[in-house]
């Protein structure tokens, strides 16, 4: 969960600290394209901003050089996967469970529907991307 942590470079020298010589840390994030679909979704209503893909976050994509600082051997072990959802409403709860995350414009639920609905007319399901991995890396010893 280190995306939530705001101090991320003494986060990781403090966990490095605490590391014994060769000891090893598992890092947990999430990729980019994350939930894409509902990003695409929620788009096409018009007033919706989705999360921010800035170049600090910890993300897949990025967090390999903000390790790379404190540790080595670097090794990323990606799951990429999906969600299969074959009902409209599920859908809609599943954005709605995602309230902190995202801002819904006035009608949302309503307006969401019919889109759900029209995917899983032409494809049977929804897929959500869940683009997840895992960072193994050791601890680097000071040079």
């Amino acid at each position: 969960m280190l995306y939530h942590v705001p101090d991320r470079r003494c986060a990781l020298s403090e966990m490095r600290r605490v590391l014994r010589p060769g000891g090893r840390l598992y890092a947990a994030t999430n990729g980019r394209s994350r939930l894409r679909e509902v990003d695409e979704l929620m788009a096409k209503l018009g007033g919706y901003l989705p999360v921010e893909h800035s170049p600090d976050r910890f993300t897949l994509e990025n967090c390999a050089s903000q390790l790379s600082r404190c540790f080595s051997d670097l090794r990323l072990d990606r799951y990429e996967d999906s969600l299969v959802v074959t009902e409209a409403e599920r859908v809609v709860d599943f954005v709605l469970s995602m309230n902190g995350r995202r801002r819904h414009p006035e009608g949302w639920r309503a307006a969401v529907r019919p889109l759900i609905e029209r995917e899983l007319s032409a494809q049977n399901a929804f897929r959500i991307t869940k683009d997840a991995g895992i960072f193994e890396c050791m601890r680097r010893e000071p040079s």
